[in-house]
């Protein structure tokens, strides 16, 4: 972190911790679908044979939805200056809005993230905030840590809190945090000698030894947490797209020795990152009607789950990731999907910030 140590103790004096109740605004029930069918079970499995691959099982209505996560049956959507909203899925024909939650001063809630039993929801200028989910649909503030900068991103393991950020052509940053009280361990900054016009980072993904966190404008880093007091970048990778079909790297998943990048414009990536500090493009997918515009991906069973944009829910088959194929897709013109997470196997749950906002849930399986 080589002339970094006055933006260290910056952000160091700038990080406090704030315990306080929450409050919590209620919100009628959203609208759900017109599909109809038998009561379902936790597991969700009923009637399937009767539902056909594509179809919307639930649509809940809500304005600014932007990120999602997942605990048991229930969604956990930001909605920006809203704070975030609860969504039951236990009957998966007849989602339902609980409640919404809102904590913020003057900040955005952006990310969502659940490990273990902990919801955490990066919040922009208002820091992060952790939420209790012992009661799944009445999540309990823990904490809020305030950040001495921008919070774009939150990821969580077993050992430590990452936090990303930074906007326009100000330093991008990821730190790491202590779980238990917030204190600052280690940080990378993305300065202005990296040559990159915007430094803030935007998505994260944590795996092994290595941190993933991409720009907006496009750029993986690839940083070597081994001494996380002593964050070092360990590799670059960038595409550029083409003319009019620019990068944005919205979303990383890492699973095994692959990456998959949600890069917009640039269209969903696929890495070897056998060795982290040389990582090899294998292939990209720019199937679908609107062409790319990923902004999430997930990818299970060698299928990737993409929140495509305006181009709606794309599914491809990635077993050959030099040749990724176009398994099927839902557009719908006027919808702007988001985010992606699968629940049960069977189900994509998305977030539309489109004409009709609201968390869709198709099946896909």
């Amino acid at each position: 972190m080589k002339n970094h140590s006055i933006k260290l103790l910056s952000i160091l004096l700038g990080f406090a911790l704030i315990f306080g109740a929450c409050s919590k605004e209620s919100d009628t029930p959203g609208n759900n679908n017109n599909n109809t069918g038998g009561n379902n079970n936790n597991n969700n499995n009923n009637n399937n044979n009767q539902d056909t691959v594509g179809q919307q099982m639930s649509y809940v209505s809500m304005d600014l939805t932007r990120h999602l996560a997942i605990y048991g049956n229930y969604a956990y959507v930001t909605r920006q200056e809203r704070g975030f909203s609860v969504v039951d899925m236990t009957n998966i024909k007849s989602a339902s809005l609980v409640k919404t939650i809102k904590d913020l001063s003057f900040g955005k809630a952006w990310r969502t993230f659940v490990h273990g039993d902990k919801l955490y929801v990066a919040c922009k200028d208002d820091g992060v905030f952790i939420y209790s989910l012992s009661s799944p649909s009445n999540p309990t503030k823990l904490a809020n840590y305030k950040h001495g900068n921008y919070v774009q991103n939150v990821f969580v393991d077993d050992q430590y809190m990452y936090l990303i950020g930074g906007s326009g052509t100000a330093d991008g940053y990821v730190s790491v945090h202590n779980k238990t009280d917030g204190s600052l361990i280690g940080v990378y900054i993305n300065g202005s000698s990296s040559g990159e016009s915007e430094r803030g980072f935007n998505s994260i993904w944590v795996s092994g030894n290595h941190i993933y966190a991409g720009t907006n404008k496009g750029y993986l880093h690839i940083i070597d947490k081994s001494n996380p007091s002593s964050l070092t970048l360990a590799a670059k990778y960038y595409n550029p797209g083409t003319a009019g079909h620019e990068p944005w790297l919205h979303g990383i998943y890492v699973t095994g020795n692959k990456a998959y990048l949600a890069n917009w414009g640039a269209g969903t990536i696929a890495l070897d990152v056998t060795n982290p500090a040389s990582p090899v493009e294998l292939g990209v997918f720019k199937d679908g009607t609107d062409g790319p515009n990923a902004y999430e991906v997930v990818v299970k069973d060698n299928i990737a789950y993409i929140a495509n944009g305006w181009g709606g829910l794309t599914v491809a088959d990635v077993t050959n990731p030099a040749n990724m194929t176009l398994k099927f897709e839902v557009n719908i013109s006027n919808h702007t999907y988001h985010d992606i997470e699968l629940f049960n196997n069977n189900y994509a749950v998305v977030t539309d910030n489109g004409l009709n906002q609201g968390l869709r849930i198709y099946k896909v399986k």
